[in-house]
């Protein structure tokens, strides 16, 4: 045999070699909590754990909101969870926001006032928080009257139209925080619910 070709084959034979130990070294199986789970998937299993789970979120940033929306729309969260508290969205307006997620004809410039007027005007993109209500209403169809999710506002209830002076407005601006945190506990613990909160 030549040189060149018995060292071409001994290569050869160290390479394969290599490449079956690396192969049964792979082949090992996988604890199964060892294996990663999808996002979706997770924040579901929060839930069996917490009542309310809360989804951060920047504003404007559509890859992150098509993400709420693809948790919404998943079959098993309807089975979940109860409610979805919203960030931007304007107390005051949640009669009209029932009505509208339960599959009534709401005009858009009367429905816009819930993520318009809040205590901070310009902060919520329109379309992002129209998508989820509307999310919520789509999957709503679906399910029996008493199963139903509900789309909970969160901020203070500001009435923009009795806004003269800045001074008008601070107080509301400083009740985010507690506001929030009474709608949460008030609409969803003291109702044994579960809760996706949103920013």
């Amino acid at each position: 045999m030549q040189p060149t070709r018995k060292l071409c084959l001994s290569s050869c034979v160290t390479a394969l070699v290599a490449a079956i130990s690396l192969s049964s070294a792979v082949v090992k199986p996988v604890a199964a909590e060892e294996r990663p789970k999808s996002a979706v998937d997770a924040i579901l299993e929060a839930f069996d754990r917490f009542p309310v789970v809360a989804l951060g979120m920047s504003h404007r940033q559509q890859d992150e909101a098509d993400f709420s929306l693809a948790l919404i729309r998943d079959p098993r969260f309807a089975a979940k969870v109860n409610d979805v508290v919203v960030e931007c969205g304007n107390v005051l307006y949640q009669a009209m926001l029932d009505r509208y997620i339960d599959g009534s004809d709401v005009p858009l410039e009367q429905l816009q006032l819930v993520w318009r007027n809040t205590t901070q005007p310009g902060a919520c993109d329109p379309l992002q928080h129209k998508e989820l209500i509307d999310a919520v209403r789509e999957v709503n169809r679906r399910l029996p009257a008493g199963h139903r999710i509900r789309v909970l506002a969160g901020d203070p209830p500001i009435d923009r139209d009795k806004v003269r002076r800045p001074e008008d407005a601070a107080p509301f601006g400083e009740q985010r925080d507690t506001n929030f945190a009474s709608v949460v506990e008030d609409q969803v613990l003291a109702k044994h619910h579960r809760a996706l909160g949103t920013s």
